[in-house]
């Protein structure tokens, strides 16, 4: 405990004073892991309404009613002696491939053994560090490399790393091999002239002693974090303020790669959106400071549910999305979180397209329902 309490009173926020219970302390978790405590869960109730289009049925939204019981989890991080580091964002810790929950997102142990082998995960476990490091912090994990994942389940992270550099803190922030160029875009906006180091090849980092930030497992953002979000929207608006954005956007995704779902007649539902006033745009050919300013000035967000529409988090409170498909919960808690009208317009069939196997599925969508979904917003 002596050892975690000097870590962050003489390291990572020297400028904080630690004293007392409750709120802004460390405690003792199993094995010698100790956990910052940055600021308490948040019992918010969640009563957010949303409107499905086409559903066949009301089986798969059945969890939504989780939304409406939950509060945001607290803000914390972990601290943890020796972390080896290495590949896309994979821990080691005693000898054991490293996922903790709620830092690591549920799905991720699933996700390491896919891409490892059990000769990969032996030999994985038996590298010897290339680098040692005093002192870090780790941010991305193995699913970074998407930006849906990064933006949703690694940025909120940063409220906690700005929060220890605001406190006097200067330490190395760690992120994975052949991350997206939008991590570091992330960081730098967030925390300009952050130190941050990435794994390169096959090297291991040793990291003698290692925070690791807290997620929130439900999608369900502390106000600390929207204030983040707040604050990064109102800087970017300002570095754009001279760019008039549409207010009405259509998020294409015509000129994407292929993924587990496709949009069969999406020329139809796209001059459909674009009769009732929508602009399309193209996210992925824009810096991510643009795609922010973007979306904090939209007032209607029109596309496929992807990782695009989750930029929605930059978006103001009574902001209308509409989402052709379904795939899980995450955009739900995003506007419960941020006060947003949604509307679901589900596939021909009434059933959603959901990430699946690899294999490609082709859906389509009415595009009457489109006129009729963004004529009565």
């Amino acid at each position: 405990m002596d050892s975690a309490y000097k870590i962050v009173t003489e390291y990572a926020a020297p400028n904080v004073h630690w004293s007392g219970a409750g709120l802004n302390h460390l405690y003792s978790e199993n094995n010698g892991i100790f956990r910052l405590v940055i600021s308490d869960s948040e019992k918010i109730n969640f009563k957010r309404d949303f409107f499905v289009f086409n559903a066949a049925t009301d089986e798969v939204f059945k969890s939504e009613k989780y939304i409406n019981r939950s509060g945001p989890d607290q803000i914390s991080a972990l601290v943890v002696d020796d972390v080896k580091f290495f590949d896309q964002s994979i821990m080691i810790w005693k000898g054991e491939i490293f996922s903790p929950i709620p830092e690591i997102a549920g799905y991720m142990p699933s996700i390491i053994k896919g891409r490892l082998s059990a000769q990969g995960r032996a030999e994985a476990l038996a590298r010897r560090s290339s680098k040692v490091y005093d002192f870090g912090i780790v941010l991305s994990h193995p699913h970074s490399n998407m930006y849906g994942h990064f933006l949703t389940e690694a940025v909120p992270k940063l409220a906690t790393i700005k929060f220890l550099y605001d406190a006097g803190g200067r330490f190395p922030i760690f992120i994975g091999r052949d991350e997206g160029s939008f991590v570091r875009e992330f960081i730098e906006l967030v925390i300009p002239g952050a130190d941050i180091v990435s794994t390169i090849g096959g090297e291991v980092l040793h990291i003698k002693k290692c925070i690791i930030p807290s997620r929130h497992s439900n999608y369900l953002y502390h106000s600390a974090i929207l204030n983040l979000f707040d604050d990064l929207s109102d800087r970017c608006a300002q570095k754009f303020q001279g760019i008039t954005f549409p207010e009405k956007l259509l998020l294409s995704r015509a000129y994407i790669g292929p993924t587990f779902r496709l949009l069969e007649n999406r020329d139809e539902v796209y001059a459909a959106a674009i009769e009732c006033g929508c602009q399309p745009v193209r996210c992925e050919t824009m810096s991510i400071a643009e795609q922010i300013a973007m979306f904090r000035s939209a007032k209607l967000i029109f596309g496929e549910y992807g990782s695009a529409m989750h930029n929605a988090l930059f978006s103001r409170r009574g902001t209308h999305v509409v989402s052709m498909n379904w795939i899980n919960t995450v955009q739900q808690s995003i506007s419960a979180s941020r006060g947003h009208d949604i509307t679901f317009i589900m596939p021909e069939g009434g059933v959603p397209v959901l990430a699946g196997d690899g294999a490609a599925s082709s859906y389509k969508i009415s595009p009457h329902l489109v006129r009729l979904a963004l004529t009565i917003l």
